[in-house]
């Protein structure tokens, strides 16, 4: 902007205007006297004139203040030329009450000056609004209509009672009569919940209070791990908004320049409490899927005849409403000493709505090779899932009924003769006693082809072997030797460590993965948040691939939990773990517009707590 002003005086001096210096002008305003402690209120200092230095907004108790931007107004009204800058600062207020703003004082065009002192009365937080189209629903959450004009929120949870690993939908909506120029979302939830968020937002047209709205539909889906009550955090959204620029005088330069400034608005709904029961210990067998939700269970095994050898394919669907993606392979009920069972990988989608929670399906594949001929029973696959619904637990079943297996197709080999014993004076031969007249022939005329047999003088044209010939291939050998060396040294250089140096470097994987977090900690303090958020997530794929021996850089979180599951690590430290971790990637690849180092400070936080926690679980290798 200032090199916007710099020109515009250059076009005024070779256009022949003639600059009318005016006297310098300092002014404050807030953009709202009174509101809530749901609110922020913008303080604009005006300064029409020349000064030097940055303003500084006086420290008021109750009151945290932060730098919002600066804008420049250049203006020709009747030959007279005027540059007026706007310094907009935030005020966050952290308790209700009167609070007096003092004068702020600059020296413009030579001249002392101050501005007019202010009071900004704030009050307690507005009831919640219902929800539109209801009266006053229990599970929303919304910001008073009265306290941000134009522009709240509000939030809904689809049950506020529900067991330890059922999924509860979260639906976020922002109402909007403003231009919303970008926004940035603060949902906190406790560190019990696993979130997952839904990618793709929905928006629409609704009628409140006789006003239409946008609205701005941010859908979630949070399980919890652990069972108890829990008072759920606000739904917080920063919201930056298009404002009329305030400026004494208009022109068309105002046009030029852009007549709006932006302001942010700070959203937030009522806290909510959501109760968590625990899943009933009666009926719960040893062989419990962990599933919660409502499941059907189908399948299909191809082909149903076949052979002794040959390849049966078998595959496994599960799908309803409920995460399956933790769920452990179902156990096969045949004899695996019927058949060879070998795992293929296994397909897993899931489809995240407010409303219904999620819905997923999960395939499971299996190669069956049978090993004796006859019918193979292969029996029921049985299941055991716990259905909200009916707060009870119930199976599904699969009948993979019966397969004919025959006998292998293929061909035995031919029996040799039976030696004989030979005659006075005669010489046994190998070939005479192994094989039939017949094919005593056939080996004859393959002895023809051969070169050893044959004098040189026996052989013609390419069939000779010439000086270069034997030049060529010493050659080849030689490289073939030198290659063989080669592959050697480099098989000795990465020969495995031995088990004394895995185990010491497994028993020091939590020292360093610590130390790593102290790196973290201190790129923190230096402000450098993607670096801090890299160490802390770069800590958990050290500590992994050190106690288990396996390469760290190759570690992805699925494979994490399968080596800590292996260590009988508990479900809460995986589900801790995977939140982390997923804040983590949130943060690093897909940060929201502006860093926020509180965060950063609360996940190296929960880093340090799991890291600990895999430790004391794991043990010392």
């Amino acid at each position: 902007m200032e090199k916007i002003g710099k020109l515009l005086w250059a076009i005024l001096l070779l256009s022949g205007f003639t600059r009318v210096a005016t006297a310098g002008v300092l002014t404050g305003e807030l953009d709202n006297p009174h509101g809530t402690l749901d609110d922020q209120f913008v303080y604009t200092l005006s300064i029409q004139g020349s000064f030097d230095g940055s303003p500084e907004f006086p420290k008021v108790d109750g009151l945290d203040i932060a730098l919002g931007g600066k804008s420049q107004n250049v203006s020709i009204i009747n030959g007279k030329y005027s540059h007026e800058v706007q310094i907009q600062f935030i005020l966050s207020p952290q308790k209700a009450g009167n609070f007096a703003i003092p004068p702020i004082k600059l020296t413009v065009d030579g001249q002392a000056m101050e501005t007019l002192p202010l009071e900004l009365l704030v009050s307690a937080s507005g009831s919640p609004r219902s929800a539109p189209g209801s009266a006053g629903s229990a599970g929303t959450g919304a910001q008073s209509q009265s306290d941000s004009p134009g522009l709240f929120i509000e939030r809904k949870f689809s049950k506020k009672t529900a067991y330890v690993g059922e999924a509860i939908g979260v639906n976020v909506k922002v109402y909007s009569r403003i231009k919303v120029v970008g926004a940035q979302k603060d949902f906190r939830y406790p560190s019990q919940f696993q979130v997952k968020d839904k990618e793709n937002q929905k928006s629409n047209v609704e009628v409140v209070n006789g006003q239409e709205y946008n609205v701005t539909e941010l859908e979630s889906v949070i399980i919890a791990n652990r069972e108890g009550e829990f008072t759920i955090d606000p739904a917080i959204l920063i919201a930056r908004v298009a404002v009329q620029r305030r400026s004494r005088s208009r022109s068309f330069f105002d046009d030029l320049l852009g007549p709006t400034d932006l302001q942010e608005k700070r959203l937030k709904s009522d806290s909510q409490i959501l109760k968590v029961l625990p899943l009933p210990t009666a009926g719960r067998r040893k062989d419990y899927s962990g599933l919660v939700g409502t499941f059907k269970l189908s399948g299909d095994l191809n082909p149903r005849e076949s052979k002794v050898g040959d390849t049966l394919s078998l595959n496994l669907v599960l799908e309803g409403q409920g995460p399956s993606s933790g769920m452990a392979d179902p156990t096969l009920p045949f004899d695996t000493q019927l058949a060879k069972v070998y795992k293929d990988k296994s397909d897993y989608r899931e489809d995240l709505d407010a409303a219904r929670g999620i819905d997923s399906t999960k395939t499971f594949r299996y190669a069956i090779v049978p090993e004796k001929s006859g019918p193979l029973n292969l029996g029921v696959v049985t299941i055991q899932v716990f259905n909200p619904t009916q707060a009870a637990y119930e199976d599904l079943k699969f009948d993979l009924g019966t397969v004919q297996i025959e006998a292998g197709g293929a061909v035995a080999a031919a029996p040799l003769s039976s030696p004989t014993t030979p005659a006075a004076g005669e010489v046994a031969s190998d070939v005479d006693t192994a094989l039939p007249k017949t094919e005593q022939k056939a080996v004859e005329v393959m002895a023809m082809d051969l070169v050893e047999p044959h004098s040189q003088n026996h052989l013609r044209g390419s069939d000779i072997i010439t000086a270069s010939d034997w030049t060529n291939g010493g050659i080849a050998l030689s490289l073939s030797f030198i290659g063989l060396v080669s592959t050697g040294v480099v098989a000795y250089r990465r020969k495995p460590e031995s088990e004394n140096a895995r185990v010491q470097r497994a028993n020091k994987a939590f020292k360093h993965s610590k130390k790593q977090l102290d790196f973290a900690q201190a790129c923190l303090r230096k402000q450098d948040l993607p670096q801090a958020l890299k160490a802390a997530q770069t800590c958990f794929k050290d500590y992994t691939g050190a106690k288990f021996g396996v390469t760290s850089a190759a570690v992805t979180l699925r494979d994490m939990e399968s080596y800590l599951r292996s260590r009988s690590v508990s479900r809460e430290t995986l589900h801790e773990l995977r939140e982390v971790w997923s804040a983590l990637d949130q943060m690093i690849y897909a940060p929201p517009l502006g860093q926020n180092p509180t965060r950063g400070e609360e996940l190296l936080t929960k880093s340090r707590r799991v890291l600990e926690q895999m430790e004391r679980q794991c043990g010392r290798a």
